[in-house]
């Protein structure tokens, strides 16, 4: 007999209630349950091992917690009888856990991620069905051994979803990589072969830390200075357009990297490349002139690049590499 791990995490499917009083309250066990999908599961043979992990919204949860849940998956997981893992999380942070995830668990077996939109108390609840695709998709000999987001009949590669809407049932984008794969009723249709990535090995604990700071329309460094006053190790800009600034940002970046802080510039667009292009102060151009980093993932995803370089797991050398 085969198994797999559900790992129940809190976020949306596992609240009950009403709106305004919507609060997680279920664990792993009832959310199974309520899917529906035990008669499929016997009929292949496939165990089910429930672990609950934590139970929040996962706006409340913190990067230790993923990398401890890393490190449960990369001692699991190798284990002979396990085809692999699907965690139930809430989709507000499911692209961050999904990216960290995806650098840092190396087990060679799939993961899959789902939640839903509406509450386990919706009489139109979205969860079970979404659940139901996760273990199916997971069971499926086709299934590469990436983690993987299964989401209102989609599939997409963790490592690069995006939540791009805050209420609509299929709430996530693959921005330009496109799908891995879509499901229709008991039909998997895979698009994409495995992803091959690079991963690291980090199990221990991140002590050193990096804010997000986001630009707009007459912005001044005070926040930066303030970051790297407060004791910040590094900063993520959060730029326009190909990672452009102004000149008050650029200045206070160059304050930032003279004091010692590592300074990634992004951009605040959900699509395209940060380049270097424009060389006005605080063009893309100046800013990669002044010792900052240019990234092309989301400030969120170059966060925990610039997390892992912070804490040891990832070189200076290889640094501009990782965040791309």
């Amino acid at each position: 007999m085969k198994k797999i791990f559900l790992i129940a995490m809190g976020g949306t499917i596992s609240t009950t209630g009403t709106a305004g009083s919507l609060l997680p309250s279920l664990q792993g066990e009832e959310i199974l349950r309520r899917s529906e999908v035990a008669e499929w599961l016997v009929s292949r043979d496939i165990a089910t091992e429930v672990i609950n992990f934590t139970k929040v919204n996962s706006p409340n949860l913190m990067p230790q917690q993923i990398v401890d849940l890393a490190a449960l998956l990369n001692e699991r997981l190798p284990e002979e009888d396990v085809l692999g893992a699907v965690i139930t999380h809430g989709t507000s942070t499911m692209e961050e856990t999904a990216f960290l995830l995806d650098i840092l668990v190396d087990a060679k077996k799939p993961v899959t991620m789902t939640g839903s939109m509406r509450s386990s108390s919706s009489p139109w609840a979205d969860g079970p069905s979404n659940l139901h695709d996760s273990i199916r998709v997971l069971a499926d000999p086709a299934c590469p051994p990436n983690v993987l987001l299964v989401f209102n009949g989609l599939i997409h590669f963790g490592r690069y979803i995006h939540k791009a809407n805050s209420s609509n049932l299929s709430p996530f984008t693959s921005q330009d990589q496109g799908l891995a794969g879509d499901i229709y009723e008991d039909h998997i249709r895979w698009f994409s072969r495995a992803l091959i990535t690079r991963h690291v090995a980090f199990s221990g604990t991140l002590t050193a830390s990096a804010a997000i700071i986001p630009y707009y329309m007459g912005a001044d460094g005070r926040y930066i200075d303030y970051a790297a006053a407060s004791g910040e190790k590094g900063i993520v800009v959060e730029g326009v357009g190909l990672g452009n600034l102004n000149a008050a940002y650029h200045d206070a970046i160059r304050r930032a990297v003279a004091q010692g802080l590592t300074v990634v510039d992004t951009t605040r667009c959900d699509c395209g490349p940060v380049m270097p292009v424009y060389a006005n102060k605080g063009g893309a151009a100046t800013i990669k002139e002044s010792g900052a980093y240019l990234s092309s993932l989301s400030s969120a995803k170059a966060r925990l690049i610039l997390l892992l370089h912070l804490n040891g797991a990832i070189r200076q050398d290889e640094l501009e590499e990782w965040l791309g």
